[in-house]
């Protein structure tokens, strides 16, 4: 190996070390490079740094390479880093100011997410704040529905959290989340119940418009069931309600 080459291994491995010790200066605070990214759309220090207000270090693009500095986080290195807030915190509340950094990393996931060409399929495992700060599964959350019931099992996003981030992330709204809370167990037992099964459909009923949405639900019941087909009775006659038992 020539001289030139060695010394440049050399410096190659002593940048190696000095990645996660605090040697630049960004905003007055000495932080670590494996914590700064060149471009990042939201202030999510101490997790990561972007270099948005030091231009003077973007010009350094031979010192961002040896420090191995990329030009952003990917969404695997977001993910990475939002797994750690449901180790530290599992199942107790974070504070105010915890919420809204997670939410901003979520917003640079979200942009991570459209560079790299990722679904909500890839975000399965994430964890999403609600409205008290507890952390929960993205299956179990929500967004709020003011024209939708509540029921006792559901957990809303929090506040923060907009539209826009849920779409991306495949959060499921109050209506959607309640149908599927109805419709997954809806075939878990025996057809002999048949006041459990009425109280599921019952339900379906309330949470889809009368529009084509619920033919749509109804055809999926059916196909998860085995059915090879389904027919659908209108009765336009007014039946009395007097020897009911409760007002199904």
């Amino acid at each position: 190996m020539h001289s030139d080459e060695k010394a440049q291994q050399s410096l190659i491995q002593t940048a190696d070390r000095f990645r996660n010790e605090n040697i630049l200066l960004l905003n007055g605070t000495f932080v670590k490079p494996c914590q700064v990214v060149v471009h990042i759309s939201e202030d999510c220090s101490p997790d990561f740094y972007g270099l948005n207000v030091a231009s003077h270090l973007k010009q350094m693009k031979g010192l961002l390479k040896l420090l191995q500095i990329v030009d952003r986080c990917s969404a695997e290195r977001v993910l990475s880093k939002l797994e750690m807030y449901k180790t530290k915190y599992g199942s107790k509340e974070m504070n105010e100011d915890e919420v809204k950094l997670y939410v901003r990393l979520l917003k640079v996931l979200v942009s991570s997410m459209k560079l790299d060409h990722l679904n909500a399929d890839s975000v399965q495992d994430l964890f999403i704040p609600d409205t008290k700060g507890i952390l929960y599964p993205i299956q179990n959350v929500c967004l709020d529905e003011s024209t939708v019931n509540s029921t006792d099992t559901m957990h809303f996003t929090h506040d923060s959290i907009s539209h826009e981030i849920a779409k991306v992330l495949g959060i499921n709204t109050k209506r959607k989340h309640k149908v599927e809370e109805c419709s997954k167990d809806l075939y878990s037992h025996d057809f002999g119940q048949h006041e459990e099964l009425l109280t599921r459909i019952k339900r379906i009923l309330d949470g889809y418009p009368f529009d084509v949405c619920i033919l749509k639900e109804l055809l999926q019941n059916a196909d998860d069931a085995k059915a090879s087909e389904v027919h659908i009775v209108v009765d336009f006659n007014n039946h009395p309600t007097d020897d009911l038992f409760d007002e199904m």
